[in-house]
């Protein structure tokens, strides 16, 4: 199955099929050369080395330094990086690069997408987020992390399909730099699988350091978090509703399980109201860690370690059991479903190709999980959605 290709129905796809995927011979291209060998780049050091890339409209050819990027996923061969543009080789200042419409930076990560062997969870997932219940964010935010497929070869060698993303900072969210410094627009996302009361739990992802104001400002949401007597009061004065019901939903639907300690990304804009957006979703819509499909009839807030040890989010479920379920059935009756939702990720798988894709499903074969395609993600959530229409008393 791992070096199998799939359409949307499930049919495979053979390389004289007529009917395959897009394949794309064009795709952007990175080149890195360094003195390291790519299994020896780490977390904690940085390589200094050079990167060129080509798009067929754009060149670039920077110094960079770069090292590993994420943290459950520096144990697989296939890795991520964080890489730094650097004006010349002294790496005495940083360079902005603009890709397409984003805006310039000096950082970006190349993703591996090692979870997903469909390579699509992590850019897609998050789209469909916005779609959903993200587009009323302050500010003009996204509130997801863009992204693109190209192809890596490290030190000439062919390294397969990665995503190139932009980091997640305070440019993410539109942020005014000098109100940042005044606490009033701040991101913090958790940073750890079992706890999420405390300010070590959490980390700060806006541009400048963070200030004991800052953290002042979060803690003070975080004794609320932290409640076990939550009323919709208290919620309204701290939170941005929809945004909270709708993360809620779709952690549910795509059994979001790392989106609920793990990766929880918290936002606001006027340092009194936050907002919810969704972060790194490489293991949803039926794929976990373990790599088999997840369950398709399971409460992900009290199923999964994650869910068990959160309590905040039960206390709002119970809250505004009516609301969530009029969202979802507003959801579900506005083109949530397996059909539209799978093509979304087939749209953005093909831009790789059939032959790319297969190129690196036969490089990284040892580290292949089982769901790979849009066409187990569209199976697997049509049973989800299944569950889900029950849970939310929603007929058609």
């Amino acid at each position: 199955m791992a070096n199998k290709i799939y359409d949307i129905d499930g049919n495979e796809l053979v390389a004289s099929s007529e009917d395959s995927v897009v394949i794309n011979w064009n795709l952007p291209k990175i080149y890195i050369t360094c003195d390291t060998a790519y299994s020896d780049v780490t977390k904690e050091t940085s390589v200094k080395g050079e990167l060129k890339y080509y798009d067929g409209k754009k060149k670039i050819d920077l110094p960079i330094k770069f090292k590993l990027q994420g943290n459950y996923s520096i144990n697989y061969n296939k890795v991520n990086l964080n890489i730094t543009f650097y004006e010349d080789d002294t790496f005495d200042n940083k360079k902005k690069i603009t890709f397409g419409s984003w805006y310039p930076t000096n950082k970006i990560h190349l993703k591996a997408n090692l979870y997903d062997y469909s390579m699509v969870r992590n850019s897609v997932g998050t789209r469909i987020a916005h779609d959903f219940f993200g587009m009323n964010l302050p500010q003009g935010c996204s509130g997801y992390i863009d992204s693109f497929p190209c192809i890596l070869y490290y030190n000439d060698e062919f390294k397969g399909c990665y995503t190139l993303n932009l980091p997640q900072d305070g440019k993410t969210y539109n942020f005014d730099d000098e109100k940042e410094l005044a606490c009033t627009n701040l991101a913090f996302r958790t940073d750890s699988y079992s706890q999420y009361t405390t300010l070590s739990d959490w980390e700060y992802r806006g541009d400048e350091d963070v200030t004991n104001d800052m953290n002042t400002v979060f803690n003070n949401l975080l004794s609320v978090i932290g409640s076990d007597s939550l009323t919709k009061e208290t919620i309204e004065a701290n939170f941005d509703v929809p945004s909270l019901l709708g993360y809620i939903l779709f952690c549910q639907i795509g059994y979001c399980s790392d989106s609920i300690i793990n990766n929880w990304t918290l936002v606001t804009w006027d340092g009194v109201i936050w907002y919810h957006t969704m972060y790194d979703l490489d293991i949803c819509f039926g794929l976990p860690h373990s790599g088999a499909p997840a369950q398709t009839s399971a409460d992900v807030f009290t199923s999964t370690t994650q869910g068990g040890q959160n309590a905040f989010f039960p206390q709002v479920i119970s809250l505004y059991e009516a609301e969530l379920k009029e969202m979802y059935a507003n959801w579900r009756n506005h083109g949530f479903n397996a059909e539209s939702i799978a093509e979304r990720f087939t749209d953005f798988q093909s831009q790789w190709g059939w032959e790319n894709i297969v190129a690196d499903k036969t490089l990284w074969a040892d580290e292949q999980q089982t769901s790979v395609d849009a066409s187990e993600i569209k199976a697997w959530l049509e049973a989800r959605l299944t569950y889900c229409d029950t849970l939310y008393d929603y007929t058609e």
